[in-house]
């Protein structure tokens, strides 16, 4: 039988959670604490918690709802952390969804998960409606807020089809994520396509990152 250590996960272990709602739509915020706590393990679990995102009802509740979820996902990461036998480890991270349809919400999130103590924001540009530049989004007003804030967070892409807000769009062309890239909050890319299309990104991914490592 192996011991726990032996058992324990590789560092890298993400676990996107859903958002725990009653029938009539609204947080059932014991359940939402209850699942973070769940999938953490008490330190053998998850690496990282992701909240409000990848799994599917990130524009299907209202977007205070969602900051809610931002917010108590990241304090349960919090106490998490600081009830460690072993402080010295690698801590567990709360990512945060930021995505809205709307640009100025989407900025919203971003400020208020970087105040609540998100340790990284997910952001889809596709996914926000009237966005024609993602990579003008990323360099300008993205990067102008987190210049503001006392502290920056990592910003990483996501990339899916399914949730463009532009069908004839649907996915970010490698030259806007090589520009994008070259950003020095932006850290990877999460792309959900075919092989193809994860093909283009995986071609091109030499000249990502150029001053570091870019994920994808």
């Amino acid at each position: 039988m192996r011991s726990v250590e032996e058992a324990r996960p590789r560092p890298g272990l993400s676990v996107p959670v859903v958002t725990a709602l009653d029938p009539e739509g609204g947080l059932v915020e014991a359940d939402q604490r209850a699942l973070v706590r769940y999938v953490l393990q008490e330190g053998y679990g998850a690496d990282v918690v992701f909240a409000a995102g990848t799994t599917g009802e990130w524009d299907r509740v209202p977007n205070a709802l969602r900051q809610r979820v931002l917010q108590v996902c990241a304090e349960e990461v919090a106490k998490a952390n600081s009830l460690r036998a072993d402080p010295s480890g690698r801590p567990v991270e709360a990512w945060a969804g930021v995505t809205s349809q709307d640009p100025r919400e989407t900025l919203e999130n971003l400020d208020f998960a970087i105040a609540h103590g998100a340790d990284a924001a997910v952001l889809a540009p596709l996914s926000i409606r009237g966005l024609d530049d993602p990579v003008r989004f990323l360099a300008h007003d993205v990067s102008d807020l987190l210049d503001a804030r006392a502290r920056r967070i990592p910003v990483y892409l996501y990339d899916n089809a399914d949730i463009a807000a532009n069908p004839a769009i649907p996915h970010i062309r490698t030259r806007q994520v090589k520009a994008m890239s070259r950003l020095d909050f932006v850290r990877g890319i999460k792309v959900s396509a075919s092989r193809k299309v994860l093909g283009n990104y995986t071609k091109a991914a030499a000249s990502f990152r150029e001053r570091g490592e870019f994920g994808i």
